[in-house]
């Protein structure tokens, strides 16, 4: 069997009613073509500040164009600022295949729409004719969306084949949401004498605003006032009120999509989409509901959320033993446990970046903390990231889960399973007996991105409630994690910074002290005779620092330092600041002969590295030596301190010298 056709649906929201009956009719239909259908989705359509937007959007730089055989764009649901243009300008630059934009009129390709006329011209005509309302208001839209200017002219037709006169302060604009009918309730509150007998709403969301605003102040819907909508949802059917809408027909948009799309394939032109209006009688304008209406609130299941344990069960711990983790590991191991919070499905992938914590708005940029684009939600990204898939997700992902039907029993879990991301999901190309449809969701915090999610059916579906939520938990976790493993390492680079000396990277004398049971532990287990400790700093630093900066002061206590652990491979070097540098060795039968050779080869090597970088100030040392046996901590550290004294009296011996001689830096061997 050859490879499928691959259909992609770019959306926003796939679990919102529209969308998701959409695509549950396209889904059918394709199915019957034998497509498959990749969806990639945002989780919602409005995001409320810039780094959302840019977690959420990453999904659409996925997106494999070039080897699509066709796409349809839902632009009217990509809502993010400049993301509707930019998908479509990727579509267009990018895309061979036919494509299709929904419910948006494209610049670039054939543009499909339902008839959102008709069915609000049979709503204010039913409550013309059959509740004789004539005062009749009207809520649409945003006033530059051609749905709402479709809306409202449906109202004004409608008033008009009536003979009926539209009053002042009788037609308005919301923005589609709950909020600007709960606006205009409140307004019409106000003046109660100059109430319109009926409100229709251009979706059911403003509806709801209105009515619960209307109620709030006192007001009865329908005896006081009618409201109905349009698009009839769930929340609009199932309010205190049912309220009467007429009913999208997304399936049938969605399937027909899908024959547009499979008939533009053969070159020819599809027709028109059509589909007749089917009204959803409730209560809010003054109808009994029908019969078989009236237990729309009843389950189709005799499972409930808490006898399923559900994640809206109250007996739901996914976020608390989420929290409870501290590593990837933990964190996938402790989801797949839940897992079956979201069967029914063919299969569902978590596919993580090989580098998860450390992937935001540029790839590697360790400061992804920080949003590049500024702290205001205002802001408009720049889209380029379209074509550059690793700003968000690493060429080579890690899937750390997949699952399929549990009667499979084919699940499993790990961080050592790795694929090519531009092969999105290993599944996609595996031998499958039937199509199925994969729905593409981020993984993301804000604007720091650890992967993508990918569910997959075989029945039509879009995933729901849950499944969003599950994500969410996920994202979450993710997040707490990375930052726990964040403030450890801080705290590793702070603990090292005070048990360190800063300029060598060796322990400091603190980390000395700390390490000290550790050494006279190794040495008791060596069967060695006895310690050896040596004390050096580099000579004539303040003079190197004046002549030659004190860049090159600093360079030779790093080159002393380095040079010392080379020629004690085996023992432990410590510097205990200001150019003082300790190491402690096992001695062997030859006792203080193996230091001193040591210590040669040391001096040799630091004139020499002086002499080929040019400094005024040769590179020599000050030693002292001292060894024992010890027995105990106290013993071990009076060894160490006799060193540093030898060494300062062969300090002040040298210095003397020189004093009384007369000889500086210059002619320090003639001191020695």
């Amino acid at each position: 069997m050859g490879r499928r056709k691959r259909i992609a649906i770019l959306v926003g929201q796939a679990d919102e009613y529209y969308q998701a009956e959409f695509i549950c009719g396209f889904e059918k239909q394709a199915f019957s073509y034998d497509w498959d259908v990749l969806i990639f989705s945002t989780y919602q359509k409005y995001q409320s500040s810039t780094q959302r937007e840019q977690g959420e959007t990453s999904i659409f730089s996925l997106v494999p164009y070039e080897d699509l055989d066709g796409i349809i764009l839902m632009l009217d649901t990509l809502q993010t600022p400049g993301l509707a243009d930019a998908v479509e300008e990727a579509a267009h630059e990018r895309a061979k295949c036919p494509v299709i934009s929904v419910d948006k009129q494209s610049r670039y390709y054939f543009s499909i729409f339902p008839n959102h006329y008709a069915g609000v011209k049979h709503l204010v005509t039913h409550l013309i004719e059959e509740h004789g309302f004539k005062d009749i208001a009207f809520l649409t839209g945003k006033a530059w969306h051609p749905y709402s200017k479709e809306r409202m002219q449906a109202f004004k037709d409608a008033m008009a084949e009536h003979d009926l006169t539209i009053k002042n302060n009788r037609m308005f604009y919301g923005d589609f949401w709950y909020t600007s009918g709960e606006n205009l309730g409140d307004r019409l509150s106000k003046d109660p004498d100059n109430l319109p007998e009926a409100i229709a709403c251009a979706n059911d969301c403003m509806a709801i605003g209105v009515a619960k605003a209307l109620t709030d102040n006192g007001f009865r819907i329908p005896e006081d006032i009618a409201v109905v909508g349009y698009d009839s949802n769930e929340e609009g059917r199932l309010s205190p009120v049912p309220v009467t809408s007429v009913r999208l027909p997304a399936e049938k948009f969605g399937k027909y999509a899908a024959e547009a799309l499979n008939i533009m394939a053969e070159g020819k032109q599809p027709e028109p989409f059509s589909c007749p209006v089917d009204m959803f009688s409730g209560r809010s304008c003054g109808c009994e509901m029908p019969i078989e209406e009236t237990a729309l609130a009843l389950r189709t299941v005799w499972d409930t959320n808490t006898s399923s344990n559900s994640i809206f069960s109250n007996f739901n711990h996914l976020d608390d033993d989420l929290l409870a983790q501290n590593n990837l590991y933990g964190i996938i191991s402790t989801l797949f446990t839940y897992v079956y919070q979201l069967r029914e499905f063919e299969s569902f992938n978590i596919c993580i970046n090989d580098d998860w914590n450390h992937y935001g708005w540029k790839s590697g940029d360790e400061d992804a903390d920080t949003n590049p684009m500024g702290e205001s939600s205002e802001v408009q990204i720049d889209y380029d990231f379209l074509s550059e898939p690793s700003k968000f997700f690493s060429p080579r992902m890690a899937d750390v889960m997949t699952c399929r039907p549990e009667k499979l029993n084919k699940d499993r879990i790990g961080l050592d399973y790795y694929f090519d991301r531009d092969k999105l999901v290993p599944r996609l190309d595996e031998e499958r007996p039937f199509p199925e449809a994969f729905i593409f969701s981020p993984l993301h915090f804000d604007n720091r991105c650890f992967g993508y999610a990918v569910v997959s059916y075989i029945e039509p579906s879009s995933y729901g409630d849950s499944y969003r939520l599950w994500l969410r938990s996920l994202m979450r976790g993710l997040e707490t994690t990375r930052r726990l493993v964040a403030l450890s390492k801080k705290n590793e680079e702070l603990e090292s910074n005070l048990i360190r000396d800063p300029l060598t990277g060796l322990f400091n004398y603190r980390g000395f002290t700390q390490q000290v049971d550790g050494l006279l532990f190794r040495y008791k287990g060596s069967g060695k005779d006895k310690i050896g400790v040596l004390a050096a700093d580099i000579r004539n630093l303040s003079e190197i620092n004046d002549k030659d900066g004190r860049s090159a002061g600093d360079d030779a206590i790093i080159q002393l330092g380095r040079l010392i652990q080379d020629s004690f491979p085996e023992g432990n070097v410590f510097s205990f600041g200001n150019g003082e540098i300790i190491v402690i060795d096992t001695l062997e039968e030859e006792g203080k002969k193996k230091f001193e050779e040591a210590i040669t080869g040391v001096r040799h090597k630091l004139t020499e590295y002086a002499k080929g970088r040019n400094y005024t100030i040769p590179f020599d040392i000050y030693y002292g030596y001292a060894e024992g046996e010890p027995s105990d901590r106290n013993e071990f550290e009076r060894i160490s301190s006799i060193a540093v004294t030898n060494k300062n009296a062969y300090k002040l011996r040298i210095r003397s010298i020189s004093s009384e001689d007369g000889t500086g830096p210059d002619n320090k061997q003639q001191a020695d």
